[in-house]
């Protein structure tokens, strides 16, 4: 069986998508000739933490972990925290900051670049070399971010003249995430620098939506016919021990984490709508948000009104998650406002999964309306009173008790499908390099 070291920063026991993909590839890459060895940190800095993860970690799968210099520890103090404290999605976007967080937030923009986990570097090359000198490696795969994960890729795929295959979940140097200071100047030709020097020297690459992939090739156009668009998914394995239960009331679930750019401002208003029009059908509506929200999206709430019915819950783990989706009514998904039309949020695959009618925000046609209308899983709204409508429709189908869920093939979003495609992958580049 060949061999593929898989770089990653987030793994078990971390928490969120990015765990999610690299897991599910190192638990079906067996079953097509590639024997997967991870490579990650021991102790991150992760904003989430699911120590239920580790019990999905393949038994004979061998992990080396390495230490890591955590420039967080520096930046946590600068903002006035813990140095172990976990830094939340939202420390750098959220809408109001204290002074240290503002000088923090400084510290990284300029200094951390392309990111703070820069300092993992100096002991993932040298665990890497060794492990290919031990373990008879074929190939790196590298799935980021941290974008400076590649770097560690591209240094040890030098050293070793192994073939390379870079995992690209976000956008790296035009991300729409990235405030002013870091969209010119100095910063931004730094960051630019180092992302064209690993696309350089990169065997081949995948990514998670056509938008990023486009995105990428419009920058890189010496590696488009070097790409390929692999997209997030679902397990069906997550779903298999489920329970489906009657809820008492009409639930409408976001899972998952929102930011100060996925506001969503036209469910509340389409909610404050029913609230004037239907009081009866208003008040047996729940609206749950579960996981990490700014603190914009709370007031927001509380701007229209809504809290009687509104309610905010915690992170739970991946499996509590997955349970929630699946005896959910309608699945909020929220594309970030202004963001790229090819953003695609993990979460998408398993709502499908669920096989639940599906609340789409987000930009006019972006991808992720392109994927919900064509396939005819739900909605995309952008207007109140097209919300305010529909909710009307489900809640009529729900109480009826035959809310429409749809029935199309699927399988081309399953993890074990998406493996299988990266496996090919892998294959054409070990064939094309040697």
């Amino acid at each position: 069986m060949k061999k593929v070291l898989i770089i990653t920063y987030y793994w078990p026991p971390a928490g969120g998508p990015g765990v999610q993909r690299v897991l599910k590839f190192a638990k079906y890459l067996p079953q097509f000739g590639w024997e997967p060895i991870i490579l990650t940190v021991e102790n991150g800095n992760f904003p989430a933490i699911d120590k239920n993860l580790l019990n999905e970690i393949p038994a004979n799968l061998k992990v080396y972990k390495t230490k890591t210099l955590e420039p967080f520890a520096i930046y946590n103090r600068l903002r006035g925290k813990e140095k172990y404290t976990t830094v939340d999605t939202f420390t750098i976007t959220k809408s109001q900051k204290s002074i240290k967080e503002k000088f923090g937030k400084f510290v990284r923009t300029y200094c951390f670049i392309p990111d703070a986990r820069k300092g993992w570097k100096h002991y993932a090359v040298k665990e890497g070399i060794k492990i290919i000198d031990n373990e008879n490696i074929d190939l790196i795969f590298s799935s980021s971010p941290p974008h400076s994960l590649q770097l560690i890729a591209k240094k040890i795929a030098s050293k070793t003249k192994l073939p390379w295959v870079a995992d690209f979940r976000d956008p790296w140097s035009n991300a729409f995430w990235l405030d002013e200071s870091q969209k010119k100047g100095w910063t931004y030709n730094k960051n630019l620098k180092l992302e064209k020097s690993v696309f350089n020297n990169m065997h081949h690459f995948t990514t998670v939506s056509n938008g990023v992939l486009e995105s990428f090739k419009l920058l890189y156009p010496s590696i488009k016919d070097r790409a390929s668009l692999i997209h997030n998914g679902f397990d069906k394995a997550d779903f298999s021990d489920m329970t489906k239960r009657q809820n008492s009331s009409f639930v409408i679930r976001y899972v998952g984490t929102l930011a100060l750019s996925q506001n969503p401002t036209s469910l509340f208003e389409g909610l404050a709508l029913l609230k004037k029009e239907n009081q009866d059908i208003y008040k047996n509506i729940k609206l749950e948000f579960w996981g990490r929200f700014d603190n914009s999206i709370k007031e927001n709430v509380k701007n229209y009104q809504l809290n009687d019915i509104v309610t905010f819950y915690d992170y739970v783990s991946h499996k509590k998650a997955v349970d929630l989706m699946d005896n959910s009514d309608v699945l909020l998904l929220v594309i970030p406002f202004g963001a790229s039309k090819g953003i695609l949020t993990g979460k998408l695959y398993e709502y499908i999964a669920t096989r639940n009618p599906i609340l789409g925000l987000g930009p006019i046609d972006c991808e992720a309306q392109s994927i919900i209308e064509s396939n005819q899983l739900g909605i995309f709204g952008h207007k109140p009173d097209t919300i305010y409508r529909q909710l009307l429709v489900w809640y009529n189908e729900w109480s009826n008790g035959n809310i429409k869920k749809h029935d199309n093939d699927i399988e081309m979003f399953s993890r074990k499908e998406l493996t299988k495609k990266l496996s090919e992958i892998f294959d054409k580049t070990l064939k094309q390099c040697n």
